[in-house]
């Protein structure tokens, strides 16, 4: 398995994450690690915005038509089962 070296860590990073590993039970290497994965398998915002478009792309061309921010609140208040505005 690959190997990640970090030096010159400020000091106050170092106790950050050494207190934050140890309120876990964790060691300093395995909270590091668990935090990479962490921030690996997040989506970047950019990923996030082509996923986006990807799926609205699909839900156009099902012959879906576009939504409105209005009909969007109604479909969620519908869902949870609140009443119109008016």
């Amino acid at each position: 398995m690959p190997n990640i070296l970090i030096r010159s860590v400020p000091e106050q990073v170092h106790s950050l994450l050494a207190a934050r590993a140890k309120a876990a039970g964790l060691s300093l290497q395995q909270f590091c690690l668990a935090e990479l994965e962490r921030l690996a398998s997040a989506r970047t915002a950019e990923e996030a915005v082509q996923h986006i478009r990807a799926g609205l792309s699909d839900y156009l061309e099902a012959g879906f038509e576009p939504i409105g921010p209005n009909d969007a609140v109604a479909a969620i208040r519908e869902i949870r089962g609140e009443l119109p505005d008016e």
